[in-house]
């Protein structure tokens, strides 16, 4: 969570006068800077996998090659989890899957929403039947974001096999006319960035701004600890390429009156940045903890306990949670997970 949108967040705890909140929002601010061993409160982010069933197989996505169970969260452990971390503010309810394909997904954003909760997702959205398109404009979701890795037929069809170009241009502009105007929920297009198709960003402006979204978003492409990927796909092996794409899509942006944000290309020069085991927690669909946004979805890599088999808290300040933030703030070297992280270094900046 960046600081714009933590304080956006504390902005809005105020106006509803959630004090609890706030206080727990503000304490993690502090911490975050502090970075303890053992932080004084719990998250209150958290980033919660509804499913990792998908109905595609999207270049550079691990979802195919994990050994796990095809896990779905069940609305009654959903709420089990909330119990559990009562003051948690805000709710990505994204993972290695199809958000939409959980059938309970609006039930639960429904049950975050009646305890004050900001939640949003992230959808593909090649499969959105009218039933679903009711239920985001319904069901009280705060934010809603739409994967588009091309700009072109070709080239976003070449990144999502089995997707149709067409039909996802069509279901998005259904939920815009939908939503019609409202406030919520706010929209916006992610593009994951790779060699192959980082030369479309700029044309991705017009795209958005035709579908009548008002905000573009890119990131850098996680390796998974695939060298293949790591030397082929990540657009950020070639620095001086990727400013100047952003650049132009920066300044066509604001020409256009779109919204434009990259994120996870980082500066190997810079500082750390991820802060993830003071603030947040990503949670699986088989409740697995992990303190990581980037390798969350394999908990056979890193967990630190199953929320439905032991209490959050004795997670959240325990020993393996305690030993792992003591050794990423440490300068002796970064956890082994944390190497190639796309998260870990502060991202480029452009003059």
């Amino acid at each position: 969570m960046g600081v714009v949108t933590r304080a956006r967040l504390l902005g809005r705890l105020v106006q509803r006068g959630e004090w609890a909140r706030l206080y727990h929002a503000v304490s993690a601010g502090v911490e975050r800077a502090r970075e303890p061993s053992v932080p004084k409160g719990p998250p209150i982010f958290l980033q919660v996998e509804p499913t990792i069933l998908c109905n595609l197989e999207c270049a550079f996505c691990i979802n195919p090659y994990l050994p796990r169970a095809r896990a779905t969260l069940t609305l009654k452990k959903f709420c089990e989890m909330l119990d559990q971390v009562p003051s948690v503010s805000k709710i990505s309810l994204v993972g290695i899957g199809e958000s939409v394909m959980n059938k309970e997904l609006w039930q639960m954003i429904r049950h975050a929403k009646s305890k004050g909760i900001e939640i949003g997702t992230t959808s593909n959205g090649t499969i959105l039947t009218d039933a679903m398109v009711t239920e985001i404009c319904d069901s009280g979701l705060d934010w809603l974001n739409f994967s588009i890795d091309g700009a072109t037929k070709a080239t976003y069809e070449k990144m999502r096999p089995g997707a149709t170009f067409e039909q996802l241009l069509e279901n998005i502009k259904r939920v815009v006319n939908t939503i019609d105007g409202r406030r919520v929920p706010a929209l916006s297009v992610w593009f994951l960035a790779t060699r192959d198709n980082i030369a479309e960003l700029p044309d991705m402006v017009p795209l958005v701004q035709n579908l009548g979204i008002q905000s573009l978003n890119t990131q850098g492409v996680h390796y998974w600890g695939n060298e293949d990927w790591h030397e082929g796909a990540r657009a950020a092996n070639d620095i001086p390429n990727l400013i100047s794409i952003l650049q132009t899509t920066r300044d066509c942006a604001k020409d256009q009156g779109v919204r434009f944000a990259f994120h996870n290309f980082p500066d190997p020069n810079a500082e750390r940045a991820c802060k993830w085991p003071w603030t947040g927690s990503y949670i699986t669909a088989d409740g697995f903890v992990t303190p990581c946004c980037e390798n969350g979805s394999d908990p056979d890599k890193i967990n630190f306990g199953n929320i439905f088999t032991t209490p959050f808290d004795k997670i959240w300040y325990g020993d393996a949670y305690r030993e792992f933030r003591e050794q990423l703030r440490s300068t002796d070297g970064r956890p082994s997970i944390c190497i190639d992280c796309p998260s870990y270094h502060q991202t480029i900046s452009l003059k």
